[in-house]
């Protein structure tokens, strides 16, 4: 039986006597539909009490069908109705995270708690398209595509992820025509691009395009008399940064880059940092550096730390 315990503490004659019972919750039973009359399968039902912050969460069946339970026939709910669009399924859903269909007050006395019908707008809807490729054109499959976003002046937070098929190409079907989105793509061994915003209107998202990391650079580090420099720390690239070490010969190799030309930087706590562009795959490149300038006679090496932490952050 549903219900809320509740405990009454009496004190009399300077005994604290504890009485326990059980108040009587309610169940509610409805469907919700849309204004064409058409059951709306699979969307959240859900009420909070707007004192107590205590809710009852339901989904619908195939027929629009729920029931709520454990609810206190007192004060004020806030009745939502949400769509889940990215699929993460019941356990995982979060009522704040999807496609709100309703969202108004309902006082407790006007709860009925047989055959309530809500009604909730009927909704446009659309097929998504589109494309995952690399930095020469060729599809990339098995890419993850995160679609991010929301309605314009709602508080709708829209987020699922998609699987590219073997020639790059992504759908999601079913989505508001009202829903405002951004793609970005994520592939192990890639950089990603940046966030792309689908325009409104638009049903294909211009090609998300990803840069291998098969790349690298090679060379040298040597101080200002040309004297190979060990265990020099150099970094490359942006997105991700890539850090190796100098070995005793002042050589160094730095892998996992994307196509093009790759900023390098280099320098340890006791001489200034270089920095050099080189072309992935290029030729072996050689990174001069010249001593830390001495700020500060007495703090010397502290300083110099300190100015290479600066660069390094």
């Amino acid at each position: 039986m549903a219900g809320r315990w509740w405990l009454w503490l009496v004190v009399a004659a300077g005994v604290a006597q504890a009485q326990v019972g059980l108040e009587p919750g309610v169940d509610l039973q409805g469907r919700v539909v849309d204004d064409q009359g058409q059951p709306q399968a699979g969307v959240y039902v859900r009420l909070e009490q707007a004192d107590s912050g205590e809710e009852s969460l339901a989904r619908t069946d195939a027929e629009g069908r729920f029931t709520l339970t454990d609810l206190v026939r007192d004060g004020d709910y806030e009745l939502t109705v949400v769509e889940d669009l990215g699929g993460v399924g019941e356990e995982d859903f979060y009522v704040y995270r999807g496609y709100v269909r309703l969202s108004r007050t309902v006082a407790a006395a006007d709860l009925p708690l047989t055959g309530w019908e809500i009604v909730v707008p009927a909704v446009q809807r659309m097929t998504l398209r589109g494309r995952v490729v690399d930095d020469e054109g060729r599809p990339v499959a098995g890419a993850t595509v995160r679609l991010k976003g929301g309605v314009a002046a709602r508080d709708d937070i829209i987020e699922f992820d998609l699987t590219t098929a073997a020639d790059g190409t992504y759908e999601a079907a079913n989505l508001p025509t009202d829903v405002l989105l951004q793609a970005n793509v994520h592939v192990p061994g890639y950089v990603p691009e940046q966030v792309r915003d689908l325009v409104p209107g638009e049903r294909v998202f211009p090609d998300l395009q990803v840069a291998a990391l098969t790349h690298e650079v090679t060379g040298r580090v040597v101080d200002a008399a040309g004297a190979p420099v060990a265990g020099a720390r150099v970094l490359g690239g942006t997105r991700p940064v890539v850090e190796t070490t100098t070995d005793e010969s002042g050589a160094f190799r730095l892998a996992g880059l994307p196509r093009g030309p790759v900023t390098l930087r280099a320098g340890d706590e006791q001489r200034a940092v270089a920095t050099v562009i080189a072309p992935a795959d290029g030729p072996s490149v050689t990174i001069t550096l010249q001593p830390l300038p001495l700020v500060d006679p007495e703090r010397g090496r502290e300083v110099a730390v300190e100015l290479l932490h600066t660069v390094w952050a």
